[in-house]
């Protein structure tokens, strides 16, 4: 049986791949999400998180987020 990886936390490089920016608008975004949810800078953001940010679904950003070996990944991760 194949069971599928999930992740909670979601980092910047998610991010970006999800709305297109910029690096740098990518930090702001972060710290946005941040605030809105009052966590501290080195708490992190998780897909609970950023799925009530952007007002989506679980299944949405999931296919944003980057899992190593996941074969259908939308960008390739340097090993």
């Amino acid at each position: 049986m194949k069971t599928t990886m999930k992740r909670l936390v979601v980092y910047p490089a998610d991010i970006k791949l999800l709305t297109g920016k910029s690096d740098k608008a990518v930090y702001k975004e972060c710290h946005r999400i941040r605030e809105k949810f009052g966590l501290g800078k080195k708490d992190k953001l998780t897909t609970i998180h950023v799925k009530d940010f952007y007002h989506i679904t679980l299944e949405e950003l999931e296919m944003y987020l980057i899992i190593p070996n996941r074969e259908d990944n939308l960008v390739q991760v340097a090993k």
